[in-house]
C-alpha cells in the first residue's frame, strides 16, 4: 500500500503534480516557495514508502509544515536550487 494512502493523504503523487504543472504551463517562478517543496518531499515520501531512515511513518506535507517549519524549508530550499540549476544549464 502506498504511503500516502497509509497517511490518509488526499494529496497528488509527484508525477501527477508534474503533469499537473505542464499541462497548465505554469511559469516556473510560479513554483517557487511551498509548491515546490511539497513536491519534492511527497516524491520522497513516495519513494521510501513513507518511512524515515530511522523507521518512522513520515509525516504528511500539510502536518510537517506547520509542525517543523525548519525541515519544510529546508525541502523548499532544496526544490528551488533543482529548478534554478536546471534553468541556468538550458540557459547556458
Amino acid at each position: 500500500m502506498a504511503a500516502a494512502a497509509r497517511r490518509g493523504s488526499t494529496a497528488k503523487p509527484a508525477a501527477e503534480h508534474a503533469a499537473a504543472v505542464e499541462e497548465e504551463s505554469v511559469a516556473p517562478a510560479e513554483l517557487a516557495g511551498a509548491a515546490l517543496g511539497r513536491i519534492a518531499y511527497e516524491a520522497y515520501c513516495e519513494a521510501v514508502d513513507g518511512q524515515s531512515v530511522g523507521g518512522d511513518e513520515l509525516p504528511a506535507w500539510d502536518a510537517l509544515a506547520a509542525e517543523k517549519t525548519d525541515v519544510a524549508a529546508a525541502w523548499c530550499a532544496a526544490a528551488q536550487a533543482v529548478l534554478t540549476a536546471t534553468f541556468e544549464r538550458k540557459q547556458a
